[in-house]
Formats: C-alpha cells, structure tokens, sequence
C-alpha cells in the first residue's frame, strides 16, 4: 500500500526504502515480531482507500488498526473534516461498528479483558517505556513536590497533551493531500509527547508516515529508540539518562533544522 500511496501522490517509488531498511523496523519485525507492523498495514491501507474515495474500505482498515493500538484513532481527526457531513456519518458509522465487532470477544469474556489490561500494565515497567515529559516532571516532582501523588503526573500530561492536540487539529490546514498527511504524522507526534509511556515500537507509524513527507528528522529518533534496549545489558535493568538526553536533543535539532529549512 506504500507503494500505491507513493504513486498517486506522483513520488518516487525508492522512498519505501526508507521505511524498508530502517533498523528498528528491522529489529521490531524480525525479533520482537511486534504487533505495530500490522497495525501501520492497515493504517496504510485505509490511508490509500481513503484517497480513491473508497470510504467504507477504509474505515474498515483503520478500525483495525485502532483494534491494534488505540492511538491509531487519530487520523479520524484529519481524515473527516475532508468529508461532507454525510461521508462524515457513513465513515464513523462503519468505523465504529467494525471497531466494535473486534472488542466484542474482550468485552464479552472477562478474562480476557482482564488479560489485555495485566498486559498494558507492563509498558510502564521497563525503562525504555518513559517519555521525555514524563521523565523530566518525575523528576522535578521528586526534588521539588515529594508530596505529589504520582498518578497526577501522568493526569497532568494527559490533559495538557489533549488540549494541545485539539488546539493543533481544529487549526490545521486541509488544503493538499500530501499536507493533511503531515497533520496526521505531528498529530501522532503531540500524542506521544504528552504520553506518559512511549515505546521503541511507537516510531514505526512515524516512520512509515515520513515516507511520504519532506520531514527526515525522526529517522535520528527511531535509531535512538533502537538503542534505549542496551538497557538491557544490565541487571537490573535502568534508565540511561545520559543516552535519553543526546538522543533527544539531537531529535529536537534536527527537527528545528528541517523545520527552518523546509520555511
């Protein structure tokens, strides 16, 4: 589906390369067999049936995909407002419904919803799960504000990271089809800044998504996430700040630069 979406958008085919022989993806396909992959196959999909007006089709893959990783709920916010009021209907109708059909087995056996939240549990065990913010207001909180419940810190990101969200989708620009995908790619980008947990496998999507825009920068970050698993060398198993920081400092410049450039 890359390769179709590259066509229609008339750019050059050897982009997927991009995507194809990342290292990370590389690692997360064929060692940790991760689940990330498939759910960008069906963003992907829904992705190019949406731009050949195959509506249904691609509420169908991204209902999937959501089904995989709740996040993938985002392009909804830059994909309906390309549609009249009654596309906008019939799409969250059969998104909806199809999401629906998937949960139905978790919500109908509670082992298994409770299986999946034990589950869920574990991406906040392990250093290489922390975001930037969250790790930056951790540990503001434990010099400054000892008697702060923990739990709000990732209340407060979650609600600033919402709001900045809605701030960027209600602002964005629709015009051009190749721009809305950059607003679905640095919508993905808000969420996960503002996210208390972010996963090496969480750079996939971005990754996929830059094949098809001028921004390169995240390409540095996704082989940084790639190296936040030599924290795995040692027992037990720590946060390498000084690597946390060199790699997202250098994420953040490259991005300036690109940003500056691209003006």
């Amino acid at each position: 589906f890359m390769l179709k979406i590259l066509k229609h958008f008339k750019r050059s085919e050897t982009l997927v390369f991009w995507y194809l022989l990342n290292p990370l993806i590389i690692f997360e396909l064929y060692v940790n067999v991760h689940i990330e992959i498939i759910a960008v196959f069906f963003l992907m999909a829904s992705i190019y049936f949406f731009i050949t007006q195959k509506n249904n089709f691609s509420a169908l893959f991204l209902a999937l995909a959501s089904a995989c990783n709740l996040i993938y709920i985002i392009p909804l916010f830059f994909l309906l407002p390309r549609l009249n009021f009654k596309k906008i209907i019939t799409y969250l109708a059969f998104y909806f419904i199809f999401l629906a059909l998937v949960f139905f087995p978790f919500l109908a056996d509670g082992k298994l919803l409770h299986l999946l939240f034990t589950n869920a549990t574990g991406f906040f065990e392990t250093p290489e799960f922390y975001s930037p913010f969250y790790n930056g207001i951790h540990w503001f909180q434990s010099l400054f504000l000892t008697n702060f419940p923990e739990y709000k810190t990732g209340l407060l990101l979650f609600e600033i990271g919402t709001l900045a969200f809605i701030f960027f989708a209600f602002n964005q620009s629709v015009k051009g089809e190749i721009t809305w995908l950059k607003n679905i790619f640095f919508g993905f980008i808000i969420c996960l800044i503002f996210s208390a947990a972010v996963r090496p496998a969480d750079f996939i999507l971005l990754i996929a998504l830059s094949v098809f825009i001028s921004y390169r920068f995240i390409f540095i970050g996704s082989l940084f996430a790639l190296l936040t698993y030599v924290s795995y060398l040692y027992y037990p198993v720590y946060d390498n700040l000084i690597l946390l920081i060199v790699g997202y400092a250098s994420l953040i410049a490259l991005f300036f630069y690109e940003w500056k450039k691209g003006r």
